[in-house]
């Protein structure tokens, strides 16, 4: 089961995305499905661990591991030895291009969203703006231009995906 968290653009469906992020849970094997011209990442967020083998690959997602990146024509079969959350982060080559990576907050600190999209998910309860405290897995979406500063009522783990356009 996939929970959409944000897409570009707003609405679109899994044939007319530039870039996509979800939450997928996984509670038994089975496919992942394809998407041509698409580069994948998973990062595993509770639960597991999972095994993914591709064609001519095989990596884990188990608490605390590096991300996985892949490319999403790969027919990957995933193996879950307990149920499990996953992060996905889906771009379109030929417009976007994206990153992962996993802040830990000890202090407030300011993110500024220069020249590309920057989609934060919290991993803990308590991080503060100036309008909103983010709970477990809620999302701040900003676009080019826009800083936000991030305040940790006590230490928290944020992820920052930064989301490129190619041209």
């Amino acid at each position: 089961m996939t929970t959409g968290v944000a897409a570009w653009p707003v609405g679109a469906f899994l044939d007319g995305f530039d870039w996509r992020i979800s939450l997928a849970r996984v509670d038994r094997d089975g496919p992942f499905s394809t998407f041509l011209g698409v580069t994948r990442t998973q990062l595993l967020l509770s639960g597991g661990p999972i095994t993914l083998v591709g064609p001519n690959w095989k990596a884990e997602l188990a608490e605390g591991s590096d991300p996985v990146t892949f490319d999403g024509r790969d027919a990957v079969e995933a193996s879950a030895r307990s149920p499990a959350t996953v992060l996905n982060v889906m771009t379109r080559r030929a417009v976007y291009t994206h990153s992962l990576q996993s802040l830990e907050l000890a202090e407030p600190v300011d993110i500024a969203a220069e020249a590309a999209e920057h989609v934060l998910i919290a991993l803990d309860d308590g991080v503060t703006t100036d309008a909103l405290t983010l709970g477990v897995l809620d999302a701040l979406w900003l676009s080019p231009g826009d800083t936000v500063t991030l305040a940790p009522i006590a230490p928290a783990r944020i992820l920052s995906i930064t989301l490129c356009p190619t041209s």
